[in-house]
């Protein structure tokens, strides 16, 4: 901090890591900031455009609960308040655990909460290095993907790649009326909508589940 955060620069760091690794074949499974960051990547590997990694090849996409679509895609006031300018970067800064608490509690559902335990890792995650205080610097992903959304979007509508979404219909940030906004752009979309009482972190409300519905989706597909 100050840092200008940007989904490009998350691309970046990830096709960065990949050719460092040496891995040549991937298969993309991102959630939330990171549904955005695969779009990205998704992008490069259509179009030919990685950074820095050519050999990079994306051989499937999933995508769990998150704002693939800007238009159905409903920030929390608190993240809309944290976007305005000035109020934004003072708020952070005396963001403490129970405001913490409440925001991310309310984003899970009603009877799939995270323990006490959990949520005090959650909190003690984003305060390491004093992460909580650029909380309104990276959430500027929100204008991004409107800025964005043909270049995002648009590659879902496109490609030829394997691309399933895995679905928690509770979630108040992305409403159910992403279902049908996201089968109509996308006529061949595959998803799997989970049990109705999975909100917006279906990985931790439901991880068997997830993770059946993600390996029934790579086997479909006789990607394993």
């Amino acid at each position: 901090n100050p840092h200008d955060y940007s989904i490009k620069e998350q691309a970046d760091i990830v096709e960065d890591l990949l050719f460092h690794l040496d891995v040549t074949e991937v298969h993309l499974l991102a959630h939330d900031y990171g549904d955005t960051v695969a779009q990205e990547l998704l992008y490069r590997f259509d179009n030919s455009q990685f950074v820095v990694h050519q050999k990079l090849k994306v051989k499937s996409v999933c995508l769990l609960n998150g704002g693939i679509l800007p238009e159905t895609n409903f920030p929390m006031l608190s993240q809309q308040v944290l976007l305005r300018p000035l109020i934004g970067p003072m708020l952070c800064y005396i963001m403490n655990y129970l405001s913490f608490k409440k925001g991310l509690g309310s984003v899970f559902g009603e009877n799939t909460q995270p323990s006490r335990a959990e949520m005090s890792d959650f909190w003690a995650a984003i305060r390491w290095n004093n992460g909580h205080q650029i909380a309104s610097r990276l959430l500027q992903y929100i204008p991004e993907r409107h800025a964005n959304r043909d270049r995002w979007v648009g590659v879902l509508q496109t490609t030829k790649v394997p691309v399933h979404v895995i679905y928690g219909p509770a979630d108040p940030v992305n409403p159910p009326v992403f279902l049908d906004r996201y089968r109509e752009l996308v006529p061949h979309a595959v998803i799997t909508v989970l049990n109705s009482h999975i909100s917006h972190y279906p990985q931790l409300e439901d991880p068997t589940s997830v993770m059946t519905a993600y390996l029934g989706f790579l086997e479909s597909n006789k990607l394993i």
